[in-house]
């Protein structure tokens, strides 16, 4: 029986650089349908076909003005990055490919640490080994 990882062996990379002091990413892969639906449709089902696929990624955790790798993001949006999303701290299991950073989100608050959301739409196949 396989053991669940903990999430705390994860990170994320852009390039070879690692996106510092995150602490939670996601990746959302979606299979978009047409409806092929005809006539007489076998037992009156519905029938669909597969278009598009595609991807979005987030990443969120504490700012920190000093990280290469979220400056580089910060000062990167609309552009194009080649992302990593470790499950396991020796990289065995990742997602990977390239995505469009489409938004982030600074925020400070005096009762709370200061904090920054990446959003990211893929732009490339989705991989994960």
């Amino acid at each position: 029986m396989a053991t669940p990882l903990a999430g705390i062996g994860g990170l994320i990379k852009e390039g070879a650089n690692t996106i510092g002091a995150m602490n939670t990413w996601s990746v959302t892969p979606k299979a978009s349908t047409k409806d092929t639906t005809s006539f007489q449709a076998t037992g009156n089902w519905g029938t669909k076909a597969t278009t598009i696929k595609e991807w979005t990624a987030k990443c969120d955790g504490f700012l920190d003005a000093t990280d290469a790798g979220q400056v580089a993001l910060i000062n990167g949006i609309g552009n194009t990055f080649t992302l990593e999303m470790d499950i396991d701290s020796a990289a065995t299991h990742k997602f990977t490919g390239s995505a469009i950073l489409i938004s982030y989100d600074a925020k400070s608050d005096a009762k709370d640490m200061n904090l920054i959301t990446f959003s990211f739409d893929g732009t490339s196949t989705l991989t994960f080994t």
